[in-house]
């Protein structure tokens, strides 16, 4: 820096100064006591004054200090007085000494401070060879030290020491220092040029776990890394990673705790159309995966788990909602490779007597659900409700029953023998006659097949029919025991069947065939319907 006094001038200024305001004759004495700024150590004692009168000067401007323009007389010089304050070049100095164009000073001069200080130089150019000013590192931190006389700490205050002050081959020294430094304050950096980092960080190794950027945090609730996008439009990323290896990871995320309910990765979105996580792979061939799960867990573990904890009924909502856009895509894919046990590649629950465990659609024509084996398509539903197959239908239920709506009033159980209705279009009623030929068939316990006419069987109030198979029957022994293999009929005692005996009346009203015998009163037995 540069420190802007000369001795030999201000002895010259303030010795004319105080005699010329001080003696009306015009004694100038003339001095060579050295100036000291104010608050400096008390000069030693110095040799009297040599006093010289000069005559003739009888004007001159006013606050200007005369100088000798010959022998014997007085003029204006540069140099003026103001309230007690010295121009030079300035007829309205503003501090106590104030210049107009440059001060030097001589080989010897030096500058004395008020804190003691000297300064008979201005501050050079640094470079790597400067010991003035040290960059090191020292117990791991970046340190700033000075080291030349009357320089401190104190005086290089923001912004003392520039770029312009640095030479080359400092700021070289200074970037590539090489020991660990830890920063023990809040580091910012800021930038306005889009096309460079505002930190970067670059590790040279080319094997091994190496590391860039490490951060951590001690706090329990704290974030080791917290990158924060506060531009409210474009495509602007939190958090952007990239690898180049081919086994590479952009992203990793850890939680090494091995207990509680952890994350390795979580992703939050608060808009109302955001995406908490999204993967996205932009390669046009390969097997690639826009998120990819794994888990080493052996008890209810998931590689990817997807958990919605909206209650609310104003929309649908998915814990894992998977779409793919391309002619072959797969919106969603279960594999499971395990040759033992009994592995599930795609497992729905629902817990909810409403719900539905699993749930497939498609809005256009096709198939809404394929099955296939190692050889070919197996199984298939169209759109249109059509099943095709090409194994065979294993049931509990040995029957084939179709919901019919019960005639007003009438109420049936499984078992019941159930006749048309005469009033009321499609529906049935007990039977409570003998040989009845308007027998439509049984009320089905546990039909092997059901159909509805709204394609919804099961969900409405209407008795299952059973027409043709195997079913529980009413029966009673009203016209002689039932022995197996015996024609039925219907009875007189409501929704129960009996042997048939007068042939005469067997036609249209045969219900089917006992299974099992019934010797006496009323009871239930297996009969295979075949209505005739």
């Amino acid at each position: 820096m540069k420190r802007n006094a000369s001795l030999s001038i201000a002895v010259v200024l303030i010795s004319a100064i105080c005699t010329y305001a001080a003696n009306p004759v015009k004694e100038i004495p003339f001095t060579t006591t050295p100036l000291f700024v104010a608050g400096a150590p008390t000069p030693a004692p110095q040799p009297p004054a040599t006093v010289v009168r000069a005559q003739g000067a009888t004007a001159g401007t006013p606050s200007a200090i005369a100088k000798f323009a010959s022998a014997s007389a007085l003029l204006d010089s540069v140099i003026f007085e103001n309230n007690g304050r010295i121009g030079i070049g300035n007829t309205t100095p503003a501090a106590q000494l104030d210049v107009s164009g440059d001060v030097k000073l001589s080989s010897s001069g030096r500058i004395l401070f008020a804190d003691g200080s000297i300064q008979s130089s201005a501050a050079p150019s640094l470079t790597a060879a400067d010991t003035s000013v040290l960059l090191s590192s020292s117990n791991g931190q970046l340190a700033v030290s000075v080291n030349a006389a009357g320089i401190t700490t104190t005086k290089l205050a923001n912004g003392s020491v520039t770029l312009a002050k640095l030479g080359s081959d400092v700021l070289a020294n200074f970037v590539s220092l090489t020991t660990n430094n830890t920063f023990t304050g809040a580091q910012t950096f800021t930038l306005s040029d889009s096309s460079v980092a505002a930190m970067t960080a670059h590790h040279l190794a080319t094997s091994g776990t190496a590391t860039a950027v490490s951060a951590q945090s001690d706090s329990g609730d704290g974030s080791g890394i917290l990158s924060v996008v506060t531009g409210t439009t474009g495509q602007g990323s939190g958090v952007l990673g990239r690898s180049s290896a081919s086994l590479g990871t952009g992203v990793r995320g850890e939680a090494l705790a091995t207990t509680s309910a952890n994350y390795g990765v979580l992703g939050l979105s608060h808009s109302s159309q955001g995406v908490g996580v999204q993967g996205q792979v932009d390669a046009a061939s390969g097997q690639t995966y826009g998120v990819y799960g794994t888990t080493s867990g052996t008890a209810s573990a998931a590689g990817v788990y997807g958990a919605s904890t909206t209650i609310s009924s104003a929309g649908t909502n998915y814990g894992v909602y998977g779409t793919a856009q391309g002619p072959y895509g797969v919106a969603v894919f279960g594999y499971e490779p395990s040759t033992t046990g009994t592995p599930i590649a795609v497992f729905g629950k629902v817990a909810n007597a409403s719900g539905v465990a699993g749930q497939f659609t498609n809005t256009a024509t096709g198939n809404v659900i394929v099955a296939s084996n190692s050889t070919g398509k197996v199984f298939r539903v169209d759109t249109s409700g059509n099943i095709y197959m090409n194994g065979t239908v294993h049931t509990t239920g040995a029957d084939f029953a179709e919901e019919i709506d019960a005639a007003s009033g009438q109420i049936s159980t499984p078992g019941d023998v159930l006749v048309i209705d005469g009033e009321q279009d499609r529906a049935v009623r007990l039977s409570s006659e003998p040989y009845a030929t308007n027998v439509i068939g049984v009320h089905a316990t546990k039909p092997g097949v059901l159909a509805a006419p709204s394609g919804d069987a099961g969900v409405h109030n209407s008795p299952p029919v059973a027409m043709i198979g195997i079913v529980p029957c009413k029966a009673s022994a009203e016209n002689g025991p039932i022995r197996r293999g015996d024609l039925l009929v219907t009875s007189s005692t409501p929704g129960h069947v009996m042997r048939a005996s007068d042939r005469s009346r067997m036609a249209g009203a045969i219900v089917g065939k006992a299974l099992e015998p019934l010797q006496n009163g009323t009871g239930v037995i297996e009969i295979a319907v075949t209505l005739q």
